[in-house]
C-alpha cells in the first residue's frame, strides 16, 4: 500500500506541475525570479532531512506512550476498528484543530511570526514552494501532524495514507492552478482561499489558517474569501526581505523584524 501511496504523489506532483502550465491561475507567477533554487533546497532540508529526523526522534521517545495510555485509561482511545477510511477522517480533523492554532499563534506571537515570515516571503505561489519554511518552523508546526499518530499508535497504513493525502492537498493549495471547487470551499483549504492567506495585506492574510481542511476557520470565525475581487500582491510588506536561502535562515534573528518596513505601524 505504501508503494501506491508513493506513486500516488508522484503522479499528483506530475499532473500539477502540468495543469500549472497549461490552466494558470496568473500567468506572471509561471515566471521564476531566482526563487526555484530557494524552493528546492527547502524541499531537500525539509521535507527530505527535517521531517525525517523530526519522525524518528518522536517514535523512539514516545514509543511506549500508546500502551501507556491505554493501560491507565482501561481502554483503547484509537478506533482501530473503523474502516481506514474514518480512522483518516478522524485524524484528519483532529490534527487540523492543533495545527490550526498553531498556525494562528505563528501569525500573531511576534517570535513565532518572525520564522513563519519565511513562508509568507514569495511573491507568487506555485507547486515549489508549498515547503518553504524555516527549519525551526517546519519542526513545531510539524508537530500537530505526528505526535497524533504518536500518541495513539496510528498503524502504518494509516500514517501512510494520512500522509499522501497531506502532501497532495498542500501541493494543491500552493498551486499556481486556475482552480474552483464550487461546496468543497467549505471543507478544504485550497488554492482559492489560501491565497487570500498569503496576501500582503495583514487584514487579509490573518485568515484561512488551516492547513488541509478549512473547517475549523469556520468555526472560529476566521473563513476568508470574498467574492467581488481577487487576491493582489502576495508576500511581506517589506519587499526587500531576503530572498537567499541562508538569508532567510538569518532573518528570523535579525535585530529587527525584517517581514516589516522599518516604519511600520499596525493600524
Amino acid at each position: 500500500m505504501v508503494a501506491a501511496l508513493v506513486a500516488v504523489v508522484v503522479f499528483g506532483f506530475a499532473a500539477i506541475t502540468l495543469l500549472e502550465q497549461r490552466l494558470p491561475y496568473r500567468k506572471e507567477w509561471q515566471q521564476g525570479h531566482g526563487d526555484t533554487k530557494v524552493d528546492v533546497l527547502n524541499i531537500l532540508v525539509n521535507n527530505g532531512i527535517v521531517e525525517k529526523l523530526l519522525a524518528a526522534l518522536l517514535a523512539t521517545a514516545l514509543a511506549g506512550t500508546p500502551l501507556w495510555l491505554s493501560s491507565h485509561l482501561g481502554f483503547q482511545p484509537w478506533p482501530h476498528q473503523w474502516p481506514l477510511w474514518a480512522q483518516l477522517v478522524l485524524m484528519a480533523v483532529i490534527s487540523e484543530f492543533f495545527s490550526y492554532w498553531y498556525h494562528y499563534l505563528a501569525h500573531t506571537t511576534p517570535w513565532m511570526w518572525r520564522f513563519h515570515a519565511v513562508h509568507h516571503s514569495p511573491h507568487r505561489l506555485y507547486l515549489w514552494n508549498a515547503p518553504r519554511f524555516h527549519p525551526v518552523d517546519r519542526v513545531i508546526s510539524n508537530l500537530p501532524d505526528m505526535l497524533p499518530f504518536v500518541i495513539v499508535g496510528g498503524d502504518a497504513q494509516l500514517v501512510a495514507l494520512y500522509f499522501a493525502y497531506n502532501a497532495i492537498t498542500g501541493l494543491i493549495q500552493h498551486c499556481n492552478i486556475d482552480l474552483e471547487l464550487g461546496p468543497l470551499h467549505y471543507v478544504f483549504s485550497a488554492g482559492s482561499l489560501h491565497r487570500w492567506h498569503h496576501s500582503k495585506l495583514i487584514a487579509e492574510s490573518d485568515n484561512n489558517f488551516g492547513s488541509n481542511l478549512i473547517v475549523w476557520d469556520l468555526v472560529f470565525g476566521t473563513y476568508f474569501r470574498p467574492k467581488d475581487r481577487e487576491v493582489g500582491e502576495i508576500g511581506l510588506l517589506n519587499r526587500d526581505y531576503p530572498a537567499s536561502y541562508l538569508g532567510q535562515l538569518a532573518a528570523p534573528f535579525a535585530s529587527s523584524d525584517l517581514s516589516k518596513p522599518a516604519n511600520y505601524q499596525q493600524g
